[in-house]
């Protein structure tokens, strides 16, 4: 485990085979955190390098004051890392909302970025009408409001986020144990300045210049009922793969299946499944 500082924020890095090629970079999704990736990386082959990122205000990540949660100020941090931790032509795994900043990524930096997996990341009309049934009240979007909320509950949303969109009772009881520990030991969980800081970037733009995408999508997440699955391949198009029985994060709930099938493959042999 290692800290980079981003100056907006100490971000907490986990980097595994470091010698190894083919670096693969992985986005915890919050309340998700690196703790949650252990199943994961072992699944991986041994020749892969990877490194998984708890982002700025989730996890052992604090954000530092000033730190706005937009778009771009997480592209910047995701691309320091890189730099600091030396690596090239990656391929970035980044879920949900994180897929976008994922995009940008590639769009700003083409050389750290070699292919795009984007698990449960919907287009953007989507992900703003998720915004709206998560936060129906807009209470969660209203600065202080939505801060002071999640502060006073954020183990019972995190937990409860598992029970919610994740496939699998069992599976979502052990991963929601798992962030329970950490957010216990002060892990961060800044939901509301999350979801306020994604209404404040530009719509995202398609990428100009084609980059191998592949989209993965959980068909049991229930936050992402009304979402058209792989949504975001409008701004990279790529190929589609759907798991039938997993929720929101298909990575963490059907590791060996995923590396298998999603990682072990490359844009022209994966296949829509």
């Amino acid at each position: 485990m290692a800290f980079v500082d981003c100056g907006t924020a100490e971000v907490r890095v986990r980097d595994v085979r470091q010698g190894a090629s083919r670096p693969i970079v992985f986005a915890a999704d919050g309340p998700a955190v690196i703790e949650h990736y252990d199943a994961l990386l072992e699944a991986l082959p041994p020749d892969r390098r990877a490194l998984v990122i708890d982002l700025p205000g989730f996890g052992g990540s604090q954000a530092r004051r000033g730190f706005r949660f937009t778009r771009a100020e997480f592209v910047e941090v995701v691309i320091r890392i890189l730099n600091a931790r030396q690596v090239r032509e990656a391929t970035l795994v980044f879920p949900c909302a994180w897929g976008f900043t994922g995009v940008d990524v590639a769009a700003r930096a083409p050389g750290l970025v070699a292919r795009l997996v984007l698990s449960q990341t919907p287009s953007w009309t989507d992900m703003m009408a998720w915004c709206d049934r998560m936060d129906a009240k807009g209470l969660l979007r209203t600065p202080l409001v939505g801060q002071a909320m999640v502060a006073m509950n954020k183990a019972k949303i995190a937990h409860g986020w598992f029970d919610y969109a994740f496939g699998n009772r069992e599976r979502a009881d052990k991963l929601g144990a798992t962030s329970d520990d950490v957010i216990a030991r002060g892990g961060a969980f800044c939901l509301a300045s999350l979801m306020q800081g994604l209404s404040r970037g530009p719509v995202p733009q398609k990428l100009t210049k084609a980059i191998p995408t592949t989209a993965v999508w959980g068909a049991l997440d229930r936050s992402h009922r009304k979402s058209a699955p792989g949504g975001v391949l409008e701004l990279s198009p790529g190929t589609l793969v759907t798991f039938a029985g997993a929720g929101h994060s298909p990575e963490l709930e059907e590791p060996e299946r995923f590396v298998r099938e999603v990682i072990g493959g490359t844009a022209s042999d994966v296949v829509e499944k």
